[in-house]
Parts: structure tokens; C-alpha cells; sequence
């Protein structure tokens, strides 16, 4: 694919997670781009902090794991792995906050309406809706 349809790739998920008024689904959607980030930070600092001593054999994370033994096929298994499983959780997060918000609007006797999916309260042109 490339970098151009990766940054495409992300900057799609990033855009909706803010259209969903939901940032913070980036966490547990990137939680491999988290790791590897942070291990190469945490590399550096023990580095830095511990004179010529590593935290980690190789940064970032998935070289250490090919020093320790693993294959590149069984690193890109369990890597894919924690990301099916934090987008399945990411997933029926989002599933049941649109759920609540549906139930709550329920009980105050507002309509959805699509235009305005965050809230549901205001119509066409920012207009209440009527009860």
C-alpha cells in the first residue's frame, strides 16, 4: 500500500472518531502504533538515564521480538491479533453509547434525526423539533 494510502487509511479513522464526537477510540484503535511509539521513547530514556544500558534488545518493540526469536510472520499474527480484539472492543463501545443515547433521548421524547446525529434534538437548520 504504501505511505500515501496508510496516512490515507488513518486519516479516514482519525476524521471519524471526530465525527463520531468520539476521539478517544484512537487509543484503543492504535494501541499497536502506541506500543511501538512508546517503546522506541522508553528505549531512548533508559538509554539516556542509564548510560549505555537498554530497556529492550532492539526498539522499537517488534525488533525486540525478532531478537528474542519470534518470526515475522507469527509477530504480525499476534500484532493483527490485538488489533482485531481492540476494534471488536472499540466497536461495541461505540455500539453501546449510541445505543444509550438513543435510550436517553427515548425517555425525554426527543426524535433522531439524521442530520444532526450527535444529539438528535435540533431538526433542519438547527430548528427544535416538535414534540
Amino acid at each position: 500500500m504504501g505511505d500515501t494510502g496508510s496516512l490515507f487509511l488513518g486519516g479516514i479513522v482519525c476524521a471519524l472518531a471526530f465525527g463520531m464526537d468520539m476521539p478517544i477510540l484512537l487509543f484503543p484503535l492504535g494501541i499497536i502504533y502506541i506500543a511501538e511509539i512508546l517503546s522506541v521513547v522508553l528505549q531512548v530514556l533508559y538509554f539516556k538515564a542509564t548510560k549505555e544500558k537498554r530497556l529492550f534488545k532492539m526498539s522499537p518493540i517488534h525488533h525486540h521480538f525478532e531478537m528474542c526469536g519470534w518470526s515475522e510472520i507469527k509477530i504480525c499474527g499476534v500484532f493483527s491479533l490485538v488489533t482485531v480484539i481492540f476494534g471488536i472492543l472499540s466497536l461495541v463501545w461505540v455500539i453501546l453509547v449510541f445505543k444509550n443515547n438513543l435510550l436517553h433521548m427515548h425517555k425525554e421524547g426527543r426524535k433522531y434525526h439524521m442530520t444532526n446525529g450527535r444529539t438528535g434534538a435540533k431538526g433542519r437548520r438547527g430548528m427544535p423539533l416538535k414534540k
